[in-house]
């Protein structure tokens, strides 16, 4: 016999109540972390590290926004009165871009680089917008295009690269590629750069066809100066093309095209370079080449863009970069023991770990500290696993010591590293009080400022003034804070026969944690009373399932009375 219809829709409900709660407490995956978000719609940049450099071969052209009309501003200044495709005093704020080359310009090359180096042994995930219109055609087409290049971190980048078929990465003829480039991705409209007809390519053990090749995008390795920049793939031709020649504006129909370049962490089982590739309503994957040997561990990024014979405005827009892995965060506490006499001993502790919230460390953690006055290094600062030897002699006041890791031999998320022992001698008319700073960081660090900074303070007393040793004084940063004693509440006996009550045991008091080495047993709920869904059960869940209960009984109810 078939169910009642409340029956049905009561457990129906429950049901779906409790699977909406399943994902409610279902933990979440790992996230990326953000990097950059740059629209260059304005008139100013949001990010003061960009800095814009122009090709000889141009004179005085240098890339510019749109939406500014200060030729003069930083990092980047405004384009210049009379520019094709800009109307009279600048384009409307937050509709403008980066203009990357002018059409009026030929054997040009402009790049804009953000030069700030960014973690690369999370992988990165680079999305952008581009318009290519507005061209002077040669042979039908045309060009020459644009480029998403990366550099190496440690490398003073002192302009682009070639013009024309070098896209402002590769070399070109006699003209040098990019200055410590590692990756260069090329949107050739013209059909140079995924071919070595100019020169490209240097050294390398394949080349690829000599044959231009129009309308497809190719992604360059390595190189310097006038080696490498060996070709690593290409595409086929892509649709929609690259560019709209005949548009006179980036707002006609059909001229934004966006682009998304996902560079896999260096650890990875096969590590690869992603290419996708179409407009803001539909993008697929273009192309996929291995990641060269030996990436950086930082690198720099920026937007280059080319003419020769044919020619096109270049303007780049809503630029996001992310890492694709979470970065990690490190963290440091810092206390002390010794008397800390005149003429006298003492030690500095330092105590750092890879939070567990974040990613593994894949670079060298280092510790810094610089002594105060009347303290000096009493011998060579010690730690398991730390080299010390970036510091200063005894008798000096800086300390360096850095522990190795990397993407072969990473560090885990939730690892405690090793003690660092400091040892100091107080110079013998040294008294007063001293606050001690020291710090961590690393390439990839993505840390709190003061998770990464620990103060200890000591009393340097006179000679002869007690020897008792100062107790340690425990550094307030980090310190997780643990999870609250739930308070036992006492049985409410029902009205009838006293049911004895089943005594509910205490929950242990959570001692309380000392430096980064120790971990909350749960997450605390925030003041109001609120839970976050990423934080395990949520503070809901009982009133949830408690009201997915009562509305099935009520639909039991209502079935049993419309029985009667």
């Amino acid at each position: 016999m078939s169910q009642p219809l409340a029956v049905r829709q009561g457990v129906r409900g429950l049901l779906t109540v409790l699977c909406a709660l399943a994902l409610l407490a279902a933990p979440s995956p790992a996230f990326a972390e953000d990097l950059l978000d740059e629209t260059f719609a304005d008139a100013s940049t949001a990010s003061q590290d960009w800095r814009v450099f122009g090709s000889a071969e141009a004179g005085d052209w240098a890339p510019c926004l749109t939406a500014g009309t200060d030729r003069a501003g930083k990092p980047v200044g405004g384009c210049a009165p009379g520019q094709q495709a800009v109307p009279e005093g600048g384009d409307p704020a937050g509709a403008g871009a980066l203009r990357l080359t002018d059409a009026d310009v030929r054997g040009e090359s402009g790049l804009v680089l953000y030069d700030k180096p960014l973690p690369f042994t999370a992988g990165i995930d680079v999305s952008f917008d581009f318009h290519s219109y507005a061209g002077n055609v040669y042979k039908g087409l045309g060009g020459d295009g644009i480029s998403l290049v990366l550099a190496d971190g440690d490398t003073d980048v002192t302009g682009p690269g070639a013009q024309g078929g070098g896209l402002g990465y590769a070399q070109l003829g006699s003209a040098n590629g990019l200055p410590g480039g590692y990756l260069g991705v090329g949107f050739d409209e013209f059909g140079s750069y995924g071919s070595d007809t100019g020169g490209q390519g240097r050294g390398c053990a394949e080349h690829p066809s000599e044959a231009q090749k129009p309308g497809v995008i190719s992604v360059r390795g390595p190189g310097s100066g006038l080696d490498g920049y060996c070709m690593l793939g290409s595409s086929a031709p892509v649709v929609p093309q690259l560019d709209v020649p005949s548009a006179d504006a980036r707002t006609d129909p059909g001229v934004v095209r966006r682009a998304r370049v996902v560079v896999d962490p260096a650890n990875a089982d096969d590590p690869h370079v992603t290419v996708y590739y179409g407009t803001p309503d539909a993008m697929t994957q273009v192309l996929r080449v291995p990641l060269p040997d030996n990436p950086p561990a930082t690198f720099k990024f920026g937007f280059a863009g080319s003419t020769a014979a044919a020619s096109n405005i270049h303007e780049i827009r809503q630029v996001r970069v992310r890492s694709i892995d979470p970065l990690p965060r490190l963290r440091i506490a810092k206390t002390h023991s010794g008397g800390f006499e005149a003429g006298g001993t003492g030690a500095f502790h330092l105590r750092t770990d890879v939070a567990g919230d974040g990613g593994p460390e894949n670079a060298p953690v280092t510790v810094a500290d610089r002594l105060p006055d009347g303290l000096t290094l009493d011998g060579e600062p010690s730690g398991e696993g730390w080299d010390c030897s970036g510091g200063d002699p005894a008798g000096g006041r800086d300390v360096s010591c850095t522990y190795a890791a990397d993407t072969g031999r990473p560090v885990a998320a939730g690892t405690e590293l090793p003690e660092v022992t400091v040892p100091v001698r107080v110079a013998g008319d040294a008294a007063g009080v001293r606050t001690n700073t020291a710090t961590v960081d690393s390439v990839d660090n993505a840390g709190a400022e003061a998770d990464g900074r620990a103060e200890d303070t000591v009393v340097l007393r006179p000679r002869g003034e007690g020897t008792e040793p100062v107790p340690p004084t425990p550094t307030p940063t980090p310190t997780p804070t643990p999870t609250p004693t739930p308070t036992p509440t006492a049985p409410t006996p029902a009205p009838s026969t006293p049911t004895p009550a089943t005594p509910t045991p205490s929950a242990p008091t959570p001692s309380a944690p000392t430096g980064p080495a120790s971990k909350p047993t749960g997450s605390a709920p925030p003041a109001d009373g609120s839970r976050l869904a990423d934080t395990g059960t949520p503070a809901a869940l009982g009133w949830a399932v408690s009201a997915a209960l009562l509305l099935t009984g009520t639909a039991l109810w209502v079935a049993a009375r419309r029985r009667r």
